[in-house]
């Protein structure tokens, strides 16, 4: 019905995958569009989502209207609603929009974008990678239960994907040991233990405590500069949420990953970056479990901060790893009560 509607009309269809469009609450620039082999964007004069003649002043506000048009309606007819309606007309170019980048936004623009991507992680650009954050930051908040079963279908009639989408992500979930998968059974939430926790913290120990004696060799007074800025933002935000002392408010979670990320990023090896991310999201695991322990709430947080900083900046490596250690360690002694 779509494509029959498009072939009536005067103008001419333009393959979507060529087309970039992506979603950002950090950004308020005026939607575009480039078309192929087209050095300059296109402008659309007109939006059709039930609101004739009103044109969004950002790309959010465009996902916000396809939030609108899909929020009542089942997975496969929004998609067909919206390869019909989304539909940018510029005098005789007719272009439809990159409905799966849309989609991947969607799933991402209900959740704090601060609780769904990690510092440096680019915004997803496929629905397979939209769901995979989704359900990762779902396990990272306690929302999804260790050992609670992964059903592919209730996920997918759930988030308004494609069954295929939710299989992929779930796979990708596995690899990265959020998720356990056994033979006939399907997938469950991966689950927490003591041990895990210990391991986890201990080789996080011994590859951030290289990184920082490398970064402390390497970096220079911008790297200290950076520090300080992270340190400070970290230390404006607070930790829990206001309505939900047990919860950890996510703000100051994505700034307690970047000072942590600010603290090893002089080191000059991304394979030791890299092993850091693997760790840090899964001992972030435990830390927001721990905010529920009988000693969390008298833990000072801010203080061990403090201590690592001053020991960076005074240039003592050995203070500086003893209090990145001691740090992760207290995690330890407060999620052992939870656990």
């Amino acid at each position: 019905m779509v494509r029959g509607r498009a072939d009536h009309s005067r103008s001419r269809l333009v393959e979507t995958s060529r087309i970039p469009v992506e979603a950002s609450r950090s950004s308020a620039e005026r939607l575009s569009l480039v078309l192929p082999g087209a050095d300059a964007s296109v402008e659309p004069n007109h939006w059709s989502f039930g609101r004739e003649g009103r044109k969004p002043e950002s790309i959010f506000d465009f996902v916000q209207d396809i939030t609108a048009v899909t929020r009542d309606k089942p997975h496969q007819d929004a998609r067909l609603d919206l390869e019909g309606t989304c539909i940018a007309v510029d005098k005789s170019a007719l272009c439809n929009i990159d409905i799966k980048l849309m989609e991947a936004s969607v799933l991402v623009s209900d959740r704090g974008v601060e609780e769904v991507l990690r510092p440096g992680e680019e915004a997803p650009r496929s629905v397979t990678s939209a769901v995979f954050v989704r359900l990762r930051s779902e396990v990272l908040t306690g929302d999804l239960k260790a050992g609670q079963p992964l059903r592919a279908a209730a996920i997918a009639e759930r988030l308004r994907v494609s069954l295929t989408a939710v299989r992929e992500a779930l796979v990708r979930l596995l690899s990265d040991n959020f998720v356990t998968s056994v033979d006939q059974k399907g997938f469950r939430v991966s689950p927490v233990s003591l041990d895990d926790l210990i391991d986890v913290t201990e080789t996080r120990i011994q590859i951030e405590g290289e990184a920082l004696r490398r970064s402390m060799e390497r970096g220079g007074a911008e790297w200290r500069e950076r520090i300080a800025a992270s340190h400070q933002r970290l230390s404006s935000i607070p930790q829990r949420q206001q309505d939900a002392p047990d919860r950890t408010n996510e703000a100051w979670s994505e700034a307690h990953e970047r000072f942590h990320l600010t603290l090893l990023d002089a080191c000059g090896s991304p394979w030791l970056l890299r092993f850091r991310s693997t760790l840090f999201v899964h001992s972030e695991r435990y830390r927001r479990l721990s905010v529920k322990g009988r000693e969390a709430a008298a833990r000072d947080v801010a203080a061990e901060h403090d201590l690592i900083v001053q020991a960076v900046m005074a240039g003592d490596v050995n203070a500086a790893t003893n209090a990145l250690a001691a740090h992760y360690r207290r995690t330890v002694e407060i999620a052992r009560a939870v656990l």
